[in-house]
């Protein structure tokens, strides 16, 4: 969904936060819950809750890489800066999308995503909220001239969502691997998982391997050779 959203569009940024999960704070989760907690009808969170909640979902201070409850946290914590910047991305008549600590900016208007680049520091330079810092070695401008990628998925020429050629070429080699019995077994979950992931995506090409191989990839079968 997050790819989809820029797929139509021939020009793309991708900007990447470094050390995103450690950039979110005990005191951003505190900030978040004294914010919100009049919104709480069934129960009182008190000082004392909140202090354990930092606590419970903190390590070192810090959101815990890993853990269940840091992406949820993490969406929490961020939902303001993702408004101002879905609103700001609107007027300039350009699609804004955040995956953790990947935001996409695409549209089909030239030379504007490099302003939107320099408001975007400006902003985080200010100080408001999360200090957040821009990983430059990953952020990155490109366009339908070039190779798109979009939370690791390949935005296409013709404005299709591809796994890319790469992925294919690997799982085409589990499965040749699971036909001819020489899947190591604790390699087959990986394998499912890969087949989920691409059925989401492209799922023509799913079926396209189980007919060459004759298999049955349904969550149900035993998926033998």
């Amino acid at each position: 969904m997050n790819a989809a959203a820029h797929v139509a569009n021939n020009y793309i940024l991708r900007v990447d936060f470094q050390d995103f999960f450690p950039s979110l704070t005990g005191s951003d989760v505190v900030t978040l819950l004294q914010a919100n907690r009049n919104k709480l009808t069934d129960v009182e969170l008190t000082d004392a809750d909140i202090t354990l909640v930092r606590q419970i979902v903190c390590r070192f201070d810090c959101l815990t890489i890993g853990a269940p409850t840091s992406p949820l946290i993490s969406n929490a914590i961020m939902f303001e800066f993702d408004v101002e910047w879905s609103g700001i991305a609107q007027a300039e008549e350009v699609t804004y999308t955040r995956y953790a600590d990947d935001l996409y900016f695409s549209t089909n208007q030239p030379n504007v995503l490099q302003g939107i680049m320099g408001s975007l520091r400006e902003s985080l330079n200010v100080g408001r909220g999360p200090t957040l810092r821009i990983n430059d070695r990953k952020t990155a401008f490109s366009s339908r001239k070039r190779r798109r990628l979009a939370a690791g998925l390949v935005l296409t020429s013709d404005r299709k969502i591809s796994i890319g050629r790469d992925k294919k070429r690997m799982l085409k080699a589990l499965v040749n691997k699971l036909k001819h019995k020489e899947l190591e077994p604790e390699r087959l979950a990986h394998l499912r998982g890969w087949i989920a992931y691409f059925r989401s995506v492209e799922p023509t090409f799913v079926t396209a391997l189980q007919k060459k191989y004759g298999l049955d990839f349904k969550a149900d079968a035993t998926w033998e050779g």
